[in-house]
């Protein structure tokens, strides 16, 4: 029996030892960067050395995602020879390993690269380099369907999905095989339009249908999960996967740097940022989305990033370029040269007009 462990304890999903993500670092999404590989092992134990003296391992149907995670980008995992998800060896993409029996085991190491990483390994037992008995496949993670997902995140998703639609359906291999990808490779997305079911699952004020099914999150999207900084359960910068029950909305903020400050702009500081703080701010905004009763039924998430306005002064009339190319990176279509405009001090602050596509004033 085969088993895929980080140095010796079961790993419930790719990139966690326990409930711990380790697959990336920093403090927070602006400064992350990954962290390197998870280093498990394939183990077969118990083996009898008259029979087997060594084993072949190969790589099958791996994953190759960009990245390590939703939105986790890393030039080390990038480039030709470096994309397998599951690797034999650390920095490179190995898909074959061959071992000898070590007191009564076969191990090989393997390297985990993506929060989503799945792959079927091959395994041959030999005895003096024939082969004996049928070659094995092992699903790593544990994967009886061959999706590519862990059934283990699957049955779990499964209960909490029946939870929140008020279904009676059990946890079973039909169930599982509902998330497989069509025939074009595409993951379902699977929240119902109705976000607390015919019989109001989720025990607030029972809310409407919505305008449509789904949350454009695929299950491949939501199992292999984003970074974040903060939102439902983040108290803190971390990865964290997504619900296939409960519709997500992902955002990114962009946040001026010092803007909280009373340096900032000269003139003092907005009272609601200077009261509550960036991410104060934000969670109060995601508790009311989640709210049972006065929400929306929607699970908010953020990351952070800072951006830097024009430094200088400009009229809209001596360059209308740099107006629209500032406005257009932070967003906006365009910029209506009929308001006032001041720009000094790392900030456009006062008489703002934006407006977008298809969209009145």
């Amino acid at each position: 029996m085969a088993t895929a462990s980080p140095t010796g304890m079961k790993s419930p999903l790719p990139g966690y030892t326990g409930f711990v993500p380790v697959l990336h670092d920093g403090e927070d999404f602006e400064g992350a960067t990954f962290a390197g590989p998870q280093a498990l092992r394939l183990i077969i134990d118990h083996v009898a050395p008259e029979s087997v003296d060594s084993a072949d391992f190969e790589i099958l149907e791996g994953t190759t995602h960009e990245g390590y995670c939703g939105n986790g980008l890393s030039p080390e995992i990038l480039g030709p020879s470096n994309r397998d998800d599951l690797s034999f060896l650390p920095e490179a993409d190995a898909r074959t390993h061959t071992v000898s029996l070590q007191d009564g085991r076969l191990w090989a190491p393997l390297h985990c690269k993506d929060y989503a990483a799945a792959a079927r390994v091959r395994i041959t037992l030999k005895k003096n380099g024939e082969p004996v008995g049928n070659a094995a496949l092992v699903s790593v993670p544990h994967d009886a369907n061959g999706d590519q997902l862990a059934d283990r995140w699957q049955n779990r998703e499964i209960t909490s999905w029946n939870t929140q639609f008020a279904a009676l359906r059990p946890v079973t291999e039909a169930e599982r095989n509902a998330m497989q990808p069509n025939g074009e490779g595409v993951y379902p997305d699977t929240e119902e339009i109705d976000p607390d079911g015919a019989d109001n699952g989720d025990g607030g004020r029972n809310l409407p249908a919505m305008a449509a099914a789904g949350d454009g999150l695929t299950i491949l999207d939501e199992y292999r999960g984003y970074l974040f900084d903060g939102g439902v359960g983040v108290t803190g910068f971390t990865h964290k996967r997504l619900s296939t029950a409960r519709k997500e909305l992902l955002v990114e903020c962009s946040e001026a740097t010092g803007i909280a400050s009373p340096e900032y702009n000269g003139a003092g500081t907005n009272p609601a940022i200077a009261a509550y703080g960036f991410g104060g701010m934000m969670k109060s905004v995601s508790d009311f989305y989640r709210d049972p009763d006065r929400g929306a039924a929607i699970d908010l998430y953020w990351c952070r990033d800072s951006f830097e306005p024009l430094e200088d002064e400009y009229s809209y009339a001596a360059a209308p370029n740099i107006f629209y190319d500032a406005f257009f990176e932070l967003g906006m279509a365009h910029y209506l040269p009929g308001s006032r405009t001041t720009t000094g001090g790392n900030t456009i602050h006062f008489d703002f007009k934006w407006h977008s596509e298809n969209a009145d004033l």
